[in-house]
């Protein structure tokens, strides 16, 4: 059975229409995932694991990737990409124009990556910029393949997509990949906490969330915990997260799992 998207959203008391052909692209150094949207209908998604171990033949791997789609005929409106990795910061705009991209994120992470693989987004109505790592051969791939197309952390995404929400009770977001989740609390619209963490086992997330909210003085039982997830994530997981949460948290009942949030947060970035 097809998976159906609503084909509008609700933005701050305003109904966005969803373009009508939209080519949504997940991306990160292991692999790709690539959804085809009509009308906010979900038509066709295709994933690869990414197997070459250098840029160039990266490229040709994915530049093959891409050309067995094409026999799929899909002449999208637009397109979006969302790359997403652990090492994410975000910083005051104000701070940003003091300081170069590389300079920030060696702070934050240490020299370890060339500053052409480094880049920023800028969330103007939060007044914060996401610095964060983005290979370049990732980056001039699609700037060359689909030079229309937007290219955004994922984490920028779900920002955005935050903000364009009414919020006035607590909420955690939690985001899931692989081998770290994001944690983003957020109060009357406005976001109070940002963090990405590694994880071996669902009892280490566990672990951070109760510690986090510690820390913040927020009552597990009583905030709205959202549990959604990245590229290579079985929303089975989400599941059992939830239920070692609710283990921990037994009062809370404002638990919910959003298998469609990052094709949510694409939509409203190109609505």
């Amino acid at each position: 059975m097809e998976k159906q998207l609503p084909t509008t959203l609700e933005v701050i008391g305003k109904t966005i229409n969803i373009l009508s052909k939209h080519l949504i692209v997940q991306i990160n150094k292991h692999a790709v995932k690539v959804l085809f949207l009509e009308n906010g209908q979900l038509l066709k998604e295709e994933q690869k694991r990414l197997s070459e171990n250098n840029e160039l033949k990266l490229k040709g791997e994915l530049d093959l990737f891409f050309e067995n789609l094409s026999s799929f005929h899909f002449i999208p409106d637009y397109i979006s990409v969302s790359y997403d990795s652990c090492q994410s910061t975000l910083v005051p705009s104000n701070v940003f124009t003091e300081s170069k991209p590389k300079e920030i994120f060696d702070l934050c992470f240490g020299n370890t990556t060339l500053g052409k693989d480094i880049d920023y987004n800028r969330i103007s109505d939060q007044l914060i910029v996401n610095v964060f790592d983005l290979p370049y051969w990732i980056k001039s791939f699609f700037v060359v393949k689909f030079p229309m197309a937007i290219i955004q952390h994922e984490s920028t995404y779900i920002l955005r997509k935050i903000n364009s929400e009414p919020s006035f009770k607590q909420k955690m977001v939690v985001q899931v990949y692989p081998a770290y989740f994001q944690v983003y609390i957020i109060e009357k619209s406005q976001l109070q906490f940002f963090n990405s963490i590694e994880y071996n086992h669902i009892d280490d997330i566990i672990y951070h969330l109760s510690f986090i909210l510690q820390q913040k003085e927020i009552d597990g039982n009583e905030i709205i915990v959202h549990l959604s997830h990245g590229l290579e994530v079985d929303s089975a997981l989400l599941t059992e997260i939830s239920n070692t949460y609710s283990k921990v948290f037994t009062k809370n009942k404002l638990i919910e799992i959003n298998t469609q949030f990052i094709i949510q947060t694409h939509q409203l970035c190109v609505s």
